[in-house]
């Protein structure tokens, strides 16, 4: 027989967000599902103040209010407005707007945000929450279209992991590119030209002249597409 001890309540503060935890996971321990077994458990926890605190909301909920706390979601947020604020997980909720990842490593970011997730309890599906994600990441992984193109938070997640891990191993990457300056960026893509066999043809689109190359390195060959100017810019600075 599987044998427990109760997480008990004695009614302070500081112990409160603890406890919910701890409540809540024994519920599911015991594969707890009815509201009244869990309503039961949780005041079976309750002692000193919490337990006064018990036996006068009841009191006030069955007498004055038009439903009684038989519900663990009701009997939680009683719980909450008394012993942990109302407004600590609305402070949880501005926390996890303002989540950005800020030049921090992907992983540093995504752990912040997945706390703040659970701590503010939103009501947000998986798409919703890898918009999240996406909006805090720094602009040079946000339009990498490896992470662009994830829907779920943890694919994107493994995803930002992924390009981090490449721009850290192939570039020498020590932070996120816009930190470097837009000069230093556009002259690493025009570095880059210069180093390789350009394959030209041009064509008309719009008012715009345009040049479709391909990259020739190593047998393989990378479609890429410029305007005509930044093509004639990469003739200049390759020259000798």
């Amino acid at each position: 027989m599987l044998q427990v001890s109760l997480p008990l309540f004695y009614g302070c503060h500081r112990e409160h967000d603890t406890w919910e935890k701890s409540i809540e996971n024994l519920f599911v321990l015991l594969n707890i599902e009815k509201e009244s077994e869990k309503i039961g458990l949780a005041i079976g926890c309750f002692r000193s103040n919490a337990l006064n605190w018990w036996k006068l909301v009841s009191n006030i909920y069955s007498h004055y209010w038009y439903r009684n706390l038989d519900d663990w979601h009701d009997l939680r947020s009683a719980l909450r407005e008394r012993y942990a604020g109302t407004n600590t997980f609305d402070e949880a909720k501005v926390k996890l707007l303002n989540c950005k990842q800020n030049g921090r490593s992907i992983q540093s970011y995504f752990e912040e945000l997945e706390g703040l997730f659970l701590s503010s309890e939103v009501d947000e599906n998986d798409y919703m929450l890898t918009d999240h994600f996406h909006y805090g990441l720094d602009k040079c992984f946000k339009q990498h279209p490896k992470i662009r193109r994830q829907s779920r938070l943890y694919e994107a997640y493994y995803a930002a992991l992924e390009v981090e891990r490449e721009h850290d191993t192939s570039c020498g990457w020590n932070g996120p590119i816009e930190d470097q300056g837009p000069i230093k960026e556009e002259r690493m893509d025009l570095d880059y030209l210069c180093d390789r066999e350009l394959v030209q043809e041009s064509y008309d689109q719009g008012d715009e002249n345009v040049i479709n190359f391909g990259v020739q390195t190593k047998g393989d060959a990378d479609l890429m597409e410029i305007s005509a100017e930044e093509y004639q810019e990469s003739l200049t600075l390759c020259a000798p």
